[in-house]
């Protein structure tokens, strides 16, 4: 379980105090993504599964559009079946 700050604290002078929970969600995804590398020419070549912006996009929809008027409405990230899930109960105030 990720807990903490959603953005980064930053101090005064712009140093980094705490990662916020999405990047540190985002640490977890970027190094469990699965890759293909290949040898072309000597050179060992890495591509991920995903463009790197389809994972960052995903976190912050889950946390952003996730109902906050139900206490333990924790955002969980599996890697099953390329399916990214965020799991709260469903308000019946959504149409």
């Amino acid at each position: 379980m990720i807990r903490g700050p959603l953005t980064p604290l930053v101090s005064e002078r712009n140093k980094l105090i705490e990662k916020g929970v999405i990047e540190r969600a985002l640490d977890f995804v970027y190094r469990n993504m699965n890759s293909a590398a290949w040898i072309d020419g000597g050179r060992r070549n890495l591509k991920k599964a995903y463009l790197i912006e389809a994972p960052r996009e995903a976190v912050v929809n889950a946390v952003m559009h996730r109902d906050y008027s139900y206490a333990g409405t924790d955002v969980e990230v599996f890697f099953i079946l390329l399916d990214w899930k965020s799991f709260h109960p469903v308000s019946s105030r959504m149409g």
